[in-house]
């Protein structure tokens, strides 16, 4: 697995999850929101629309456009309005990084994925 080590969360446990937003602005990334849920509250697919809605609400964007970002791909009338892309990444031992990105707003979550080597000898 590859690790990133970016902006890693001191403060997360194995059984939560934690939510970050960054903005970026005049070539500065500022931290808009932090939170920690109960890892057991969220499933892989709540968190994932949970982190493409915490992107959109801080994008401004219109009504349609965020409709349309939500099409499939089985016809091109309307358009699908591609915003947002998903990917994933392992930025320490035993931690898993959903992140979703769009027009300079960075939202990502980080969940324990082996207790058993997370934060070992780290």
């Amino acid at each position: 697995m590859f690790k990133t080590g970016y902006k890693i969360c001191s403060r997360l446990r194995a059984d939560e999850k934690c939510f970050r937003i960054e903005r970026y602005d005049s070539g500065l990334f500022i931290e808009i929101f932090h939170e920690h849920v109960p890892a057991i509250r969220l499933n892989q697919e709540s968190q994932i629309q949970a982190l493409i809605s915490l992107v959109l609400n801080n994008v401004e964007v219109h009504n349609e456009t965020l409709l349309h970002s939500y099409l499939n791909k089985r016809s091109n009338k309307p358009v699908a309005a591609r915003l947002h892309q998903i990917n994933i990444e392992y930025p320490e031992r035993g931690v898993k990084r959903t992140y979703c990105s769009c027009s300079g707003i960075n939202a990502w979550v980080d969940e324990v994925i082996s207790k058993s080597s997370f934060r070992l000898g780290d």
